[in-house]
């Protein structure tokens, strides 16, 4: 089963964020997350997923709602 993970790496030595993602990995990927020598990167499980906008079909066209 596949478990959302916020994603980071950094610049060594610094503290400069490189980049941010969300990613949804088995616990085997997370277990050996590794970055290059050259970073390096942060893994920590996201208890929320972000939540996909509800969507509503009428008359054959679909309406996004925020709510």
């Amino acid at each position: 089963m596949k478990k959302l993970y916020k994603i980071k790496i950094w610049e060594q030595g610094d503290c400069n964020l490189l980049q941010e993602t969300d990613r949804q990995l088995t616990d085997d990927e997370a277990k050996n997350f590794k970055v290059v020598k050259q970073f390096r990167g942060t893994i920590e499980e996201t208890k929320e997923e972000t939540p996909r906008p509800k969507t509503k079909q009428i008359l054959g066209t679909t309406l996004i709602t925020n709510s």
